[in-house]
């Protein structure tokens, strides 16, 4: 991805339909948003599919060996895209506005209920939101800022390092850590372009890629807990969020305790409310592999998973599986 006279070649929306049609090779696009487009990625969605606290096994178990095989091949010969890279992974999160902070932590469900979120597109996590009483909003992630100040929002819920970027945390009065859908943001590449490319330069794209993506997921921890400073001692003194809140002052960090979570996690948990997700299962059950969200549910906890995200080191790349394609 580059920007061109600070206009982006594709949005959050626009850069599946820009790969399926040629206009570019390579775009970035959260696998929430491109559900859109290649519905399959609603499974990646799934509320608390990953364990909490962990975020190492969301990139674990996205470049999964078995995950290659199950999932990104098929999808592949589908899509004619792979993913060749994404930012640290991480879970998305939910922010309060200022304008609507009732000046006690908001830190269960019934806190944020027939509150206007904006989210994305998919209908994953708007199930999710309507089971667990809020009203979910679908508007732009350009126009959430504006959204925010002029009260068509009263918070959102999204991957917290675009909402430093978006400079929506100056805005936002307290952040929730509900660890509940990942946040995931891959680099898409179109196949046909990696094929095309000699033996040379695509040895060369492979090992720069699978580096880059290697160092993504091991320093994801340390983004998260020492910039972003979404710790249990958040926030972090110097981190994003300690310095750029409302007047460049600290956000208020809800880090939950178990407890806290049960109410976020047992009414869309999965492994408990699973036809809630017959759609999005069922989708890839049938388009891909038949069993594959519950190898992805048990790949998440299997016990190569490192306990922190430095110790992780990659063991396939898209470059192990194009002859597959």
């Amino acid at each position: 991805m580059a920007l061109i006279d600070s206009k982006e070649l594709c949005s959050e929306q626009s850069c599946m339909s820009k790969l399926d049609s040629k206009v570019i090779q390579l775009g970035s696009s959260s696998v929430a948003n491109s559900a859109k487009i290649w519905p399959e990625n609603e499974i990646w969605s799934i509320p608390y599919t990953f364990p909490v606290h962990e975020r190492a096994s969301i990139g674990y178990s996205f470049v999964h060996p078995t995950t290659w095989e199950n999932y990104w091949v098929p999808f592949a010969k589908k899509y004619n895209v792979v993913p060749i890279g994404f930012d640290p992974p991480g879970y998305r999160a939910h922010l309060i506005g200022t304008g609507s902070d009732p000046g006690t932590p908001v830190t269960s469900p019934a806190d944020f209920e027939n509150r206007k979120i904006r989210t994305t597109q998919s209908e994953v996590i708007s199930t999710a939101f309507d089971e667990l009483g809020m009203n979910p909003v679908t508007i732009s992630f350009a126009d959430t800022l504006q959204g925010m100040k002029s009260g068509v929002v009263d918070g959102l819920e999204i991957i917290t390092p675009y909402a430093v970027a978006g400079q929506i945390t100056s805005i936002t009065a307290q952040v929730t850590l509900t660890q509940w859908a990942p946040g995931l943001d891959p680099i898409w590449c179109r196949v046909d372009f990696l094929k095309d490319l000699s033996e040379t330069e695509r040895a060369a794209f492979a090992e720069v890629t699978a580096n880059l993506a290697e160092q993504s997921i091991q320093r994801a921890d340390r983004m998260y807990e020492r910039f972003q400073g979404l710790s249990p001692d958040a926030p972090v003194e110097g981190s994003n969020f300690h310095t750029q809140g409302p007047d460049d002052g600290p956000v208020q960090v809800n880090w939950l305790s178990d407890s806290d979570l049960e109410a976020w996690r047992d009414p869309v948990n999965p492994a408990d409310n699973r036809d809630l997700y017959d759609d999005a299962i069922g989708r890839v059950h049938d388009e891909f592999t038949d069993g594959f969200f519950d190898q992805l549910h048990d790949i998440a906890r299997e016990s190569g998973v490192p306990n922190q995200s430095k110790n992780f080191t990659l063991d396939a790349w898209w470059d192990d599986y194009l002859d597959q394609i």
